[in-house]
């Protein structure tokens, strides 16, 4: 199937003779002659076919803009995931190993010991929810809460 509208499009510009057309879309440019005699094609005058040729390539450049933001965008969206994954990760970590410490309180000193660890492993960029409570002894999944939550 021929696209007729492209062809009349690229025609109007008056950029191409009926022989470019005829090469670009391969179709005889006796063809594309009949047609543009039969359903009377028009070209824009010179003033109105340099606007269309600039708003084409503004368009082309604008998508081609709207193309790489959205890459960047996506590639953004990946890179925070995996770092709130990473984030997750450590936080787990730490967690378990607090969780092994109170295993060892034997004195208030040890007591005293476990609550700083519990306190260092806060910055001001993460804060453990630790209010989730352990069932069945395993350990609970912790959520990491940013610093203005």
């Amino acid at each position: 199937m021929r696209d007729w509208e492209a062809i009349r499009a690229d025609y109007a510009t008056g950029a191409y003779s009926f022989q470019d057309l005829g090469t670009k879309y391969g179709i005889s440019r006796i063809a594309i002659y009949k047609r543009a005699k039969k359903e009377e094609w028009q070209r824009l005058d010179k003033d109105e076919s340099q606007k269309l040729v600039k708003a084409s390539k503004e368009i082309a450049r604008l998508t081609e803009v709207n193309k790489l933001t959205i890459t960047s965008l996506t590639k953004a969206i990946i890179d925070i995931a995996s770092l709130e994954n990473d984030r997750n990760e450590v936080a787990q970590k730490l967690y378990a190993r607090n969780i092994e410490m109170l295993d060892t309180i034997e004195t208030p000193k040890d007591l005293a010991d476990c609550a700083k660890a519990f306190k260092d492993t806060t910055t001001p960029f993460m804060k453990l929810d630790t209010t989730v409570a352990i069932q069945n002894n395993t350990l609970p999944q912790i959520v990491i809460h940013g610093a203005d939550s």
